[in-house]
């Protein structure tokens, strides 16, 4: 820490010079916090960096080695990602992405790590195959959650985030695919509209219906499963929904955060 603070507020050298001391702040400071989080503590970052972004006679970060750079994205955006802030950390996430080395497989995993669930619920966009090819780990993760936002199926999704739940937590993941949730319920919202030929209200009762027939795995992204047909077998209560009142608090908080529709519905 030390170290760090003699950096930070170094004047003694002119800004930019090969000698000066600002040079090592990114690198001591993603040090540190790095070391928070290994401590449980991410909390603790927020007065470190406020002391970056005062520190005197500091180059622009696009000045530093791109290693640096990186490391520093990818912290940023995974405190944003935990503050809940979905937009700043999809983008410092990409940032880090986008200057990581195509052969650092170990870094780019990690990025992906948390910029595929902050895509999905940011821009509504699932990850390409072509992405996910070089890092079968990631496919095999979150294939059953493309899958089911694919299908709208929130009972695989449910399932999906049950089987990975500790790897969710112990990755800082799981608040943004429980936020992505959301797509699939207007995945499944815009199928029974689909399936009901597009009327201009959806009723609760419809609604409820085409979530239990899509569980059941029925319908694909233009092909909609006819909500007047009885359920699958246990299929009804396979999301938890029973009631209409269940129902009517998914549809309040879809309003509730009204955004655009995702791209590949």
């Amino acid at each position: 820490m030390k170290a760090f603070t003699i950096c930070a507020t170094d004047r003694s050298s002119a800004a930019g010079s090969a000698d000066a001391r600002q040079w090592a702040i990114y690198a001591l400071g993603g040090a540190l916090i790095k070391a928070y989080f290994a401590l449980g503590r991410p909390s603790l970052a927020a007065n470190l960096i406020r002391a970056v972004a005062n520190a005197p006679n500091k180059p622009a970060l696009e000045a530093y080695p791109k290693a640096d750079q990186v490391t520093w994205r990818f912290l940023m955006g995974t405190l944003a990602l935990l503050d809940g802030r979905w937009s700043q950390a999809r983008d410092e996430l990409e940032r880090a992405w986008t200057l990581c080395h195509r052969a650092a497989q170990v870094q780019q995993r990690q990025i992906l790590t948390g910029l595929i669930p902050l895509e999905l619920v940011v821009n509504g966009r699932l990850p390409s195959a072509a992405l996910l090819g070089p890092h079968p780990t990631l496919d095999a993760l979150y294939g059953p959650f493309i899958a089911a936002v694919r299908r709208a199926d929130l009972a695989a999704y449910d399932r999906a985030l049950e089987r990975s739940l500790a790897w969710a937590v112990d990755k800082r993941v799981f608040a943004a695919l429980e936020r992505a949730r959301e797509v699939v319920l207007r995945g499944a919202l815009r199928k029974t509209w689909l399936a009901l030929g597009r009327p201009n209200r959806v009723s609760v009762g419809e609604f409820q219906a085409g979530l239990a027939l899509l569980g059941g795995g029925g319908g694909t992204r233009d092909q909609p499963v006819a909500v007047g047909a009885e359920p699958p077998a246990g299929v009804a209560g396979g999301v938890g929904l029973d009631s209409a009142e269940d129902v009517e608090c998914l549809l309040a908080g879809m309003i509730y955060k009204v955004r655009p529709p995702p791209s590949f519905l």
